[in-house]
């Protein structure tokens, strides 16, 4: 992957894990921000109300580094971090995983939790949809309307896109491109002698 790609789910996935009776129900959710979470984190809970626990992990934004964890009253280190554990092995952000725990009457002990943790929320993972995604940067470029077609061609030689167009005596156009490339389309944009003198670029 390049500096602009990461790895995340597409789509809901869930697992299971059993071990002496205690079922471990693991939900997967694609999140963007905190006020996702605590939604998906509501919906398990809600749905899986007879549950002692609700272990959870997730990471966001394109580098990860935002991320928390719980073990929602289960010994300490024995469950949030093990779930985390696994959205750093399979390099994942913007990513949610939740366990909702069914105990079966034995007692696992910490290696047995953890072992239980990460083992559910490792098959969440491996029934997921994982997909790559890029991180865009955008930016406006005000042209005369003639030089449409050239200014097409320069922004898709560095990949991007146009993602809006406001037409008036001017044109107004949203460019779209992988945040690496920016600095470089800008610089080609200028350059070019048929665009340079008649941009305006915000």
């Amino acid at each position: 992957m390049t500096e602009d790609e990461y790895r995340t789910i597409e789509i809901p996935a869930e697992g299971f894990y059993k071990d002496r009776g205690s079922k471990f129900l693991s939900f997967a959710f694609p999140v963007e921000n905190e006020t996702a979470v605590k939604v998906f984190l509501h919906q398990v809970k809600k749905a899986h109300h007879v549950c002692n626990h609700h272990c959870y992990a997730f990471r966001l934004h394109p580098k990860g580094d935002v991320f928390r964890s719980s073990d929602d009253r289960e010994p300490s280190g024995s469950a949030g971090k093990p779930i985390l554990g696994q959205l750093l092995s399979y390099e994942l952000t913007d990513i949610l995983i939740v366990v909702a725990r069914y105990f079966g009457g034995s007692l696992l002990g910490v290696p047995g939790l953890i072992n239980a943790y990460r083992s559910s929320a490792i098959d969440a993972i491996e029934n997921a949809n994982i997909i790559v995604k890029t991180v865009h940067a955008t930016f406006e470029i005000s042209i005369p309307n003639q030089l449409m077609n050239e200014l097409l061609n320069v922004v898709r030689s560095e990949s991007g896109i146009i993602s809006r167009q406001d037409f008036g005596e001017k044109m107004m156009l949203h460019i779209s491109v992988s945040k690496s490339r920016k600095i470089g389309l800008i610089e080609k944009l200028n350059n070019n002698p048929k665009l340079g003198p008649y941009l305006i670029i915000n």
